[in-house]
């Protein structure tokens, strides 16, 4: 039977990424010891999309949060689209806080982390700099998410993905500004879904 249109732009390609790179800088190790602060287990990944790709050409930007080992690991990453979706790390650093919640700046560059009340600006070589509050964007999702079937489905720009529940990811994150390429992060590692585009197949 012949594929329908609908049917091969919906079909989606899982690359499980091991990620041995993303993991290497996940374990970065600091001699410095990090202030003591009470380990939350929701907020023990955070992922933030700096930039989405908007070509091939034009690798996302991502920031990811992973608590290992009472070390608070943050890292700031390119995914190579033309790599086999690679993440080369641009800056890492461990942290004296545990972030709750990760949100993006007017200005495309850097993002705050929220720890208590306080929000606080990292730049792109991940330095804290004070800066106005007026630049954090609102943290809201443009991913729309609903069970159906026994799967999670999430939507976004007309694309959209189907997850088995039993599978269900901590964070879902658009990639591409057309919602070919998705992230979803899992407690022990992280996947790159992709919808079968002619903008993914030139991939």
């Amino acid at each position: 039977m012949k594929e329908t249109v609908k049917e091969k732009r919906l079909r989606l390609l899982i690359l499980v990424i091991i990620v041995s790179c993303t993991a290497a800088a996940f374990l970065y190790r600091s001699q410095q010891s990090p202030q003591e602060s009470t380990t939350r287990e929701d907020d023990n990944h955070l992922a933030l999309v700096l930039h989405q790709s908007t070509n091939i050409n034009d690798y996302p930007q991502v920031v990811l949060y992973q608590n290992e080992e009472q070390k608070h690991v943050v890292a700031i990453y390119d995914i190579e689209l033309r790599n086999q979706y690679r993440f080369h790390v641009k800056e890492s650093a461990v942290l004296n806080f545990q972030p709750e919640e990760l949100a993006t700046d007017t200005s495309g560059e850097g993002f705050w982390a929220k720890t208590n009340t306080n929000w606080y600006y990292f730049n792109e070589r991940l330095e804290v700099v004070d800066r106005s509050s007026q630049y954090r964007k609102a943290s809201k999702s443009q991913i729309s998410e609903k069970f159906q079937d026994g799967s999670i489905i999430a939507e976004h720009n007309g694309q959209r993905i189907d997850i088995p529940s039993d599978k269900q990811p901590l964070n879902i994150h658009s990639l591409a500004t057309d919602g070919s390429i998705w992230l979803l992060v899992f407690e022990n590692e992280v996947k790159i879904a992709t919808v079968d585009t002619e903008y993914s197949q030139n991939n």
